[in-house]
């Protein structure tokens, strides 16, 4: 690939309210010559695209801020940032057959090792049971060559980190910030130990992206999208290792839940999950099961989880048709962010969260990965 096809992408990740199905779109409909994004109008690109007059605008606009671009490129070279684009074959395979994946991924770190990978997630509150979880599971996950893969935060996150470092394996934290804005500060330490043991930091963020809530739900569909299964341990009925989950169902992958005492209620949402028929994992041999995996023959797993995503797509097409209609999803027909709703869908903030979170678990509405609420498609 041209390197200007790179710096191009890199540039188009940088654009606000684009979001990753219209910059899909871009490397489509653009793929003999991407540089002509730079020749065109709004009109002109709207013709060619039909995307929404507003939104090629923002591109060619966007686009015309070369020092944006500038910027970014000084920084990736002045500490030593990896970018992988989605016109390369080095980008992440199982992340490369998700619904709208971003465009670019910042990294530190080796990507082979994303050949075989499960995700753990779970609640930043978590307690001594769920550090008993991840010693319990994270040595034999490590000890048949997984790598493991969570999002750096407080509690599970950092559980699993930690734990698959202490036991010589590779671990991949997923930020929901920029690489030179790690969140959490806490875990400066941890994410420069995991680069240095041969793991990964990684973002789709640009470089100096703040912690946005809004980047969260991004960040989770990337950890369940470089995943073979993910595995949840603690988490509350509003939690966004639920939304992993979700993400990870939706794109066929498998999704196992750690069960744990009725009377905590960091265990109310994989009890929820577990009655809707997520399989149970007590032991690392259950993760193994889930997969297909036998550690005795290591036979591969890679067609089935082709399969499974084959299916999650048709999934995803019936959920969207059997969702009953609902105002917000209208509104969302464009792009919109929550103060946006909040202003046009009137209702009050409470009821507008509460909206949001049953259309996402439903699957009528994804956040982009700049956080805009859109219908799925």
């Amino acid at each position: 690939m041209h390197p200007a096809t790179t710096e191009i992408i890199i540039h188009l990740s940088l654009q606000q309210d684009v979001g990753p199905q219209a910059c899909v779109l871009l490397l489509e409909k653009f793929s003999d010559d991407l540089s002509q994004l730079y020749l065109i109008n709004a009109h002109e690109l709207r013709e060619r695209t039909g995307l929404p007059l507003a939104r090629c605008e923002k591109i060619v606009k966007g686009l015309a801020d070369k020092l944006a671009l500038q910027r970014e490129q000084e920084l990736i070279q002045k500490y030593e940032i990896s970018v992988v684009t989605l016109a390369e074959a080095a980008y992440p395979h199982l992340l490369r057959s998700i619904h709208a994946p971003p465009i670019a991924l910042y990294y530190r770190g080796n990507l082979e090792i994303l050949s075989k990978t499960l995700a753990f997630v779970g609640s930043r509150k978590a307690d001594s049971y769920g550090q008993q979880v991840v010693t319990s599971l994270i040595p034999e996950v490590v000890k048949e060559g997984f790598t493991t893969i969570s999002g750096g935060a407080l509690g599970i996150d950092g559980m699993v980190h930690r734990a698959t470092v202490q036991e010589g394996g590779r671990t991949v934290a997923v930020l929901g910030s920029g690489l030179l804005e790690p969140y959490p500060k806490a875990h400066k330490g941890l994410f420069e130990e995991i680069v240095f043991s041969g793991g990964i930091v990684m973002s789709a963020f640009p470089l100096l992206m703040q912690p946005l809530a809004i980047n969260f739900p991004a960040r989770n569909r990337i950890i369940a999208g470089l995943s073979q299964a993910t595995i949840v341990i603690q988490a509350a009925r509003k939690s966004g290792a639920l939304l992993t989950a979700k993400n990870a169902l939706d794109e066929g992958r498998d999704v196992g839940v750690v069960p744990g005492s009725i009377f905590n209620e960091l265990s109310a949402g994989c009890h929820d999950l577990l009655a809707q028929g997520a399989h149970a994992i007590t032991a690392p041999q259950d993760i193994f099961d889930l997969i297909g995996y036998n550690p005795e023959i290591a036979r591969p797993v890679t067609s089935a989880i082709a399969q499974r995503a084959a299916a999650g797509s048709e999934r995803r097409q019936v959920q969207a048709r059997a969702i009953s209609k609902d105002p917000l999803l209208a509104l969302c027909n464009t792009p919109k962010s929550t103060d946006e709703l909040l202003l046009k869908a009137g209702y009050s903030y409470d009821v507008l969260q509460e909206r949001l979170w049953q259309l996402q678990i439903e699957g009528a509405l994804e956040q982009n990965m700049l956080g805009m609420w859109c219908c799925v498609e």
